[in-house]
């Protein structure tokens, strides 16, 4: 049997799926128990349950679905449903809750839960800082996430999503070249550098040009030619004479080394 698995709606997708271990253990307990809760779907699409219903196509069980608005206690407001059913149930890491956070105040302002009903003729807005305030973050971390989403490439996207480099780090070099984006992922990724600014700073500085090539015999030899000379400066301090003279011998034997 051949079970069709239904597309996550984008309120679902605001917050990142779980699989691992736990996921397993889902499936399995679904394939020796059956599945007890529905999958609520709406505009056709899954928007709470999408790890239940991986879960049922793994064990071999037909997934059960229920609209939503079909209890009371879904209220009107699906993407509200969403954030209810989601945001408590998971444990999110910092970055994962500022990316949650944009997701919905982008979702959110352009989202009419009922628009025939009087009051609610116009399309409601969150503000990104009521949004930060929802999700517990900081708006100046969702700033920096919209500019990687606006001008990142999608290897630095990617390089956040999975947490690889900072939102704060990718933002700082989400106004470079693409070229320079891949280049500095790469870097970071390869353990080249620690960070993105680092690595595109390191790109930047100017290469020294290389030093000229150093015959060390010919040296040696023009050295030589002032041995003779030097020992036989006239001076009337001898000793002062000889010095200078060990002095040049021990040049050339170090310099003819090279």
């Amino acid at each position: 049997m051949t079970i069709r698995s239904i597309p996550a709606h984008p309120f679902a997708e605001i917050f990142p799926f779980r699989d691992g271990p736990t996921f397993i253990e889902l499936s399995d307990s679904i394939a020796e128990n059956g599945q007890y809760d529905e999958i609520v779907l709406f505009e056709k699409q899954v928007l709470e349950g999408r790890r239940r219903q991986a879960a049922c196509i793994r064990a071999g069980v037909k997934p059960r679905y229920r609209e939503f608005g079909s209890k009371k206690s879904d209220g009107v407001d699906a993407l509200a449903f969403s954030f209810a059913v989601n945001f408590n149930r998971r444990t999110m890491s910092p970055g994962e809750l500022v990316r949650s956070a944009c997701a919905y105040a982008t979702l959110r302002k352009g989202y009419n839960p009922n628009p025939t009903k009087v009051g609610l003729d116009k399309k409601p807005q969150v503000s990104q800082g009521e949004a930060a305030e929802k999700f517990g973050v900081n708006k100046k971390q969702m700033e920096r996430q919209n500019k990687v989403d606006e001008k990142g490439t999608i290897e630095l996207q990617a390089a956040v999503k999975a947490e690889v480099v900072s939102i704060s780090d990718a933002a700082s070099i989400a106004d470079q070249p693409a070229e320079v984006q891949r280049q500095a992922v790469a870097s970071v990724a390869s353990g080249a550098t620690k960070t993105l600014a680092a690595a595109v700073a390191a790109s930047a500085s100017p290469t020294p040009p290389p030093l000229p090539a150093v015959d060390a015999r010919a040296i040696a030899r023009g050295l030589k030619e002032f041995e003779l000379p030097l020992a036989q400066l006239e001076t009337k301090n001898e000793a002062g004479r000889k010095l200078a003279a060990d002095t040049l011998k021990s040049l050339i034997a170090l310099v003819s080394r090279l």
